[in-house]
């Protein structure tokens, strides 16, 4: 099957695997190895009857602006597809919505009522969980932050404004575990960690007796060759904690259900796609470098001429 690039999504764990091991979402990359990542891409020529030409599909291909893949890699989108927003299928419908949800349901199994701290909350995922939680009747802190003190309170005033968080700080305007302690003084049930090292710290002196983090990411860590654990661990005996991870792809089974609910979400206009777009395909290397680097807000993505 053959197709054309139309929209590129961009993840920070792919720092993880560039001349590292590999992980679950992938190999490890060396020199002259081409990335992948989920995508929309226009179909060209197809011989498989749900992916009709010039209709639209999503999976992940390598980072090029066309090519051939096996029709079994990628997923018809619907016909309104770009009625609805090409973007929406790479963000709060796409991978990252996909992993915001499972986080917060299918492993953290979020319950009205509860509070629910996410780290990293103005980014792909986290943006999304902090919707996903209050749609769900969750109060909901959030922390963020950029390399400048100005997008730093731009990122907080969006998940208090734009996103109905509850609470929101800077995570770089003093001590994690403080700064966590002060938005959310009754504690927390749960935590969907995307950053890891204090931010993870912050919520095992936070949660609640029985309380649980979901290990969605860990993007403070990518890219160091030491990474240690959290220091304060013991606490989550004395507390009955549990922290765990997941990665999403072994959760496919929950799509229909992810789908489901959130875009019923969308259609009432109670979550929207946050994500921040560069155009044309020559753009890629910025936008990877400005995701790293924090100076985006919600999913990063890079939009390629030629959408109709």
């Amino acid at each position: 099957m053959r197709y054309a690039l139309r929209r590129l999504g961009l993840n920070a764990g792919l720092a993880h695997r560039i001349g590292g091991s590999g992980t679950a979402y992938g190999p490890g990359l060396g020199p002259g190895d081409v990335p992948e990542s989920d995508a929309v891409v226009e179909i060209l020529a197809s011989a498989e009857p749900a992916l009709l030409v010039g209709g639209f599909a999503v999976g992940k291909v390598p980072w090029r602006t066309g090519g051939t893949v096996r029709a079994a890699d990628l997923r018809a989108l619907p016909d309104d597809a770009e009625a609805t927003g090409l973007d929406t299928f790479l963000t709060v419908l796409g991978h990252v919505g996909f992993a915001a949800w499972t986080g917060l349901v299918t492993v953290g199994a979020v319950r009205a009522g509860e509070s629910v701290f996410v780290s990293g909350a103005a980014g792909g995922v986290g943006s999304r969980a902090v919707q996903f939680a209050r749609a769900r009747g969750a109060r909901v802190v959030g922390s963020a932050g950029s390399a400048g003190s100005a997008g730093s309170a731009e990122k907080v005033a969006l998940l208090t404004g734009t996103l109905g968080a509850d609470a929101a700080f800077d995570h770089r305007a003093g001590e994690a575990t403080e700064l966590l302690r002060a938005a959310a003084p009754d504690g927390v049930d749960l935590c969907v960690d995307n950053v890891g090292g204090a931010q993870l710290e912050a919520p095992i002196e936070a949660l609640r007796f029985r309380g649980r983090a979901v290990l969605c990411g860990a993007a403070s860590r990518y890219g160091r060759e030491r990474v240690r654990g959290p220091a304060n661990y013991l606490r989550m005996i004395y507390q009955e904690l549990t922290l765990r991870g997941f990665t999403v792809t072994e959760h496919e089974e929950s799509r229909p259900a992810f789908e489901a609910e959130v875009g019923g979400w969308v259609r009432e206009g109670r979550v929207r796609s946050l994500h921040t777009r560069l155009d044309g395909f020559g753009t890629v290397p910025e936008a990877f470098a400005g995701l790293l680097a924090g100076r985006h807000t919600g999913r990063t993505l890079v939009a390629v001429e030629g959408s109709r």
